[in-house]
């Protein structure tokens, strides 16, 4: 038994101190799952292995930009191997987080939550995932990129993100003697100092993220019926009523069959539907 518990231990430190070359972080930030399948069969090769940066494989996938059905690819192998979910300065939720330009970016989310992923972990600044993901509501963002942004931000309050002090940096980016930033000073200095007074996503953001505060969790406040974030539930299911309504007009037509055999029922069991169905907002 001790003979086994050297052994894997002498593994994880040599995991430790290899480096994973640029070229295969590049290739698993592409999606090339081939080629990194490839690395990993060969002797010097680490599921854990760290680039200059303290980039491992999994945190090249989740630093595509943007994120595809193939990062997601890579990522699910990687998972299967054993990759870590919680290592180096800044965890690959942060990095997942980060990349809110498309709808594959909560998929991301998602399997790196299901995986073990510390919803609260702090990188050196002491900034948490759901900091990471609110900083990304940007005035310069379209509308469905602002909206995607968002969802990342609820997806992380869904599964139980701190939102204490500690949790959103530093005052003043100060790392010695210096006091956690609350989240109402992160909200005040990013509507200040982000141009962000007008922009309806982050007015949102702020009353979503407050209003968890306030009622102490999530189920809480979702079950307020007066949340903000539920308008925002609502955009991707007015999208497939409106093309059903062109398709009904013979101005569209979908390949899809599961949008044919939709279209095709009454009201009552579209809307039915609608209501368990977790339509996504697509990607641009």
């Amino acid at each position: 038994m001790e003979d086994t518990d050297s052994t894997q231990q002498e593994q994880q430190v040599l995991v430790a101190t290899m480096e994973l070359p640029g070229p295969v972080g590049k290739s698993a930030e592409r999606g090339d799952l081939q080629a990194v399948e490839a690395w990993l069969e060969g002797p010097s090769s680490g599921i854990d292995a760290m680039d200059s940066y303290r980039w491992t494989l999994l945190h090249h996938a989740c630093l595509a930009n943007p994120i595809t059905a193939d990062s997601v690819a890579v990522a699910e192998y990687l998972l299967s191997r054993g990759a870590s979910v919680n290592i180096g300065d800044s965890s690959v939720l942060h990095c997942a987080v980060a990349r809110p330009s498309t709808s594959h970016a909560t998929d991301m989310i998602g399997l790196l939550l299901r995986a073990g992923a510390d919803v609260d972990a702090r990188d050196d600044d002491s900034m948490s995932p759901i900091a990471w993901a609110m900083d990304e509501i940007m005035s310069n963002r379209s509308e469905s990129d602002l909206t995607r942004a968002l969802e990342c931000v609820v997806q992380l309050l869904r599964h139980g993100a701190s939102l204490a002090d500690g949790h959103f940096g530093l005052k003043n980016n100060e790392h010695v003697h210096s006091e956690p930033r609350s989240l109402e000073d992160f909200l005040a200095f990013r509507t200040e100092f982000e141009g962000l007074t007008t922009n309806r996503h982050w007015i949102d953001c702020q009353a979503i993220v407050t209003g968890v505060k306030t009622a102490g969790s999530w189920r809480a406040f979702r079950d307020d019926k007066t949340n903000p974030w539920r308008a925002y539930e609502r955009v991707p299911r007015k999208a497939v009523l409106r093309l059903r309504s062109l398709v009904a007009r013979k101005r569209a037509k979908t390949t899809n069959p599961l949008f044919n055999a939709l279209f095709a029922s009454p009201n009552e069991i579209v809307w039915h539907v609608l209501g368990f169905w977790r339509v996504r907002i697509p990607s641009e």
